[in-house]
């Protein structure tokens, strides 16, 4: 595998101690609540299996889990969960990764890349009688 398994793990591991630390700050105690579950794997294992899921050329989620995670990375997570166990774990983490990403997203410049793929609006036989954009496509771009 050709992405830094552990700088990546590292990094998630850092910031989920700090997310968790922070949030507990805010959070109100549940004195109804007996037991807090235990879970073989960490929040930082799951993002980091995502996160390589997104790195790696598969095209499913579950290729990845048993071709990939299984079989070469079980050195990397010793206690790694069946599959349907890490898609009930994923539901939980996915709001912790979406934060973490927005976190890593540097600072926004006003410059970005778009993709130049033609969108079709209508059939072509119409292409000369549609009026979407038409007021936007004759302004031209200055840079």
């Amino acid at each position: 595998m050709l992405a830094p398994i552990e700088d990546i793990f590292c990094e998630i591991d850092d910031f989920c101690k700090e997310f968790y630390q922070e949030q507990t700050k805010y959070l109100l105690p549940n004195l109804n609540r007996k037991r807090n579950r235990y879970c073989r794997m960490s929040s930082s294992e799951i993002m980091t299996i995502l996160v390589l899921f997104h790195l790696s050329h598969y095209r499913t989620f579950k290729d990845f889990y048993h071709e990939c995670v299984i079989r070469y990375l079980k050195s990397y997570f010793p206690d790694l969960v069946s599959y349907n166990r890490f898609l009930e774990l994923k539901a939980f983490v996915i709001p912790i990764l979406a934060i973490y990403m927005k976190h890593k997203s540097g600072t926004e410049t006003g410059m970005y890349y778009i993709d130049s793929t033609t969108l079709k609006v209508c059939r072509n036989q119409r292409i000369h009688r549609h009026k979407v954009f038409d007021k936007l496509s004759h302004l031209s771009v200055s840079a």
